[in-house]
């Protein structure tokens, strides 16, 4: 059995994604390009019950994992001044990766979801894509929360590209 859609799915996504652009308007100002990397892990997960609910578990670890490094990184150069910033960077790096694969592992997460919103907090952090303060923690937690609610739109966008595209099963001859 395979699906037939009545409206075009690549219309619909198109529509969608042109739409998406309105989350990045104030008061919001959220980051859509961290909303179309789950909408795209949406689809290559399987577009599914499943994989929303992966996506939804994963993101708040993989942002706070985020979270983790970014703040990591400022009081680990602090720490060892005279040093290259690369190197407390890469231990901090080491470290909390180290920790969060082996969470992954243990409480059986789907590592690529978890992966969708590692980076995407860093894209938020380092981006600008929140309402900045000048205090590194506030900052920090406002790109969690920014990072983490765009992410969510994600799955909710790949659903909505294929219910809005009328998919129909088709028996296949």
């Amino acid at each position: 059995m395979s699906v037939r859609y009545k409206v075009p799915i690549e219309l619909t996504v198109a529509y969608l994604a042109a739409l998406s652009l309105l989350v990045t308007l104030p008061p919001l100002g959220l980051p859509v390009w961290a909303t179309f990397v789950t909408w795209a892990g949406y689809f290559a997960l399987g577009a599914d019950k499943k994989a929303f609910k992966e996506i939804y578990k994963a993101t708040p670890l993989g942002g706070v994992f985020g979270w983790l490094a970014v703040v990591g990184f400022d009081y680990a150069v602090k720490a060892m001044p005279g040093v290259h910033y690369i190197i407390p960077v890469m231990l901090v790096e080491f470290l909390d990766v180290l920790v969060l694969m082996y969470i992954i592992s243990v409480f059986k997460f789907t590592g690529a979801a978890v992966f969708f919103a590692f980076p995407s907090y860093f894209g938020t952090y380092y981006g600008g894509f929140y309402p900045k303060t000048g205090q590194l923690l506030l900052d920090a937690t406002l790109a969690l929360v920014w990072q983490v609610a765009a992410n969510l739109l994600g799955p909710i966008f790949g659903y909505l590209s294929i219910r809005l595209s009328l998919p129909e099963k088709v028996q296949e001859k």
